[in-house]
């Protein structure tokens, strides 16, 4: 079945020179976008690309999939991921530590400044997407 527009067809697209220009100079967010079409094995592909590239430390990946960032972090436990997700759940702590993830980037219109709060109190980092601290502190643990 051929992939939508804008879907690419195989997980080893992530291009080398991204990542090579990025180590050591900038953090990137890969979001693994996933379902309703499934690629087996990309959390594999990625981790190989990104420590092909010796880039661990500049990459932070996140997904609505959280079993895909589990996958991830049982994969390379050095890997910071956070779980994306809507609306406001009873426990975005307990839903973060069940995929092993270092921050929670709920959407924008529904993280309240408790929710930040309860995530720091956890150790857990958390933001949404257009807040760029976000991914200085689930790289750095701070």
């Amino acid at each position: 079945m051929p992939s939508p527009v804008g879907v690419r067809d195989r997980s080893d697209t992530l291009p080398d020179d991204v990542l090579t220009w990025a180590r050591g100079r900038a953090g990137l967010v890969i979001e693994l976008k996933l379902g309703p079409i499934w690629y087996p094995g990309i959390e594999d592909a990625l981790l190989t690309t990104v420590q092909q590239h010796e880039a661990e430390a500049e990459v932070l990946v996140i997904s609505f999939d959280h079993f895909a960032v589990q996958r991830v972090k049982q994969l390379d436990s050095r890997m910071k991921t956070a779980i994306m997700y809507g609306g406001r759940p009873l426990d975005a702590v307990a839903m973060a530590r069940a995929a092993g993830a270092d921050a929670v980037r709920p959407s924008h219109d529904t993280l309240t400044a408790q929710d930040v709060a309860v995530c720091h109190a956890a150790g857990l980092a958390a933001g949404t997407p257009d807040q760029p601290a976000l991914e200085a502190t689930a790289r750095t643990g701070r």
